[in-house]
């Protein structure tokens, strides 16, 4: 699994734990990030350690970062939008049903991994 680019391992080195913590971290097993771990974290994912430990506040200090779930969720939909436009019949299906959760505010953890995969092969392929 990706998180913000990084998959597991890496994320793992970066913050200098073991891969099962990193992983648990990804899967919202762990209840808290502290210490040097999250700064670690948050620097190799690019994001404010305290965004990061509590998922309020904006995401990273880039003023073209969305800075609220809500546009979060509208950058979400703009993306979708743009790779449904290049997607295959089978993918448009999928990418369908992600706009949908997206819509309803109700994407889970495996849905953004899925969406990660996505825009890391359309990348790929671009």
């Amino acid at each position: 699994m990706d998180v913000l680019g990084l998959n597991n391992a890496a994320l793992a080195r970066a913050s200098e734990v073991k891969p099962p913590t990193s992983y648990n971290w990804a899967h919202g097993k762990t209840k808290s990030i502290k210490g040097e771990p999250l700064l670690r974290a948050a620097k190799a994912l690019g994001v404010k350690p305290e965004w990061l430990a509590t998922g309020k506040g904006p995401m990273s200090d880039d003023p073209a970062a969305p800075k609220t779930e809500k546009e979060t969720t509208n950058a979400l939909k703009a993306a979708l939008r743009d790779w449904r436009m290049h997607a295959s019949p089978r993918s448009v299906q999928v990418i369908d049903r992600l706009t949908l959760l997206a819509e309803k505010e109700s994407l889970r953890e495996e849905d953004w991994t899925l969406i990660d995969q996505l825009a890391k092969r359309l990348k790929q392929a671009s």
